[in-house]
């Protein structure tokens, strides 16, 4: 089994993707979030995406590209980004 906690996105991308994982909004098109960051239609591409891959390395590989690109998040990622910094000055 290949775990995704060491899998981060790029610096380049990062802070877009925290400002829409706090709207709440598809990393991919803005539209409202479903699940991982992204909305129904997209994580049902990328689902369907990654069944094409033959064996669990090639999925595993094609999930960790995405994660770090910026296109989904990582199971652990959605609760980091989504959940208000109680210390924050901001």
């Amino acid at each position: 089994m290949i775990w995704f906690f060491d899998t981060m996105p790029k610096r380049t991308v990062a802070k877009e993707i925290q400002k829409k994982s706090q709207e709440h909004k598809c990393l991919v098109c803005g539209e409202p979030a479903f699940v991982r960051g992204v909305c129904k239609r997209h994580y049902e591409v990328f689902k369907y995406e990654k069944r094409k891959r033959a064996g669990k390395q090639a999925k595993a590989e094609f999930e960790s590209d995405c994660i770090r690109e910026g296109l989904i998040l990582s199971p652990w990622q959605v609760c980091e980004m989504t959940r208000e910094n109680p210390f924050s000055r901001e």
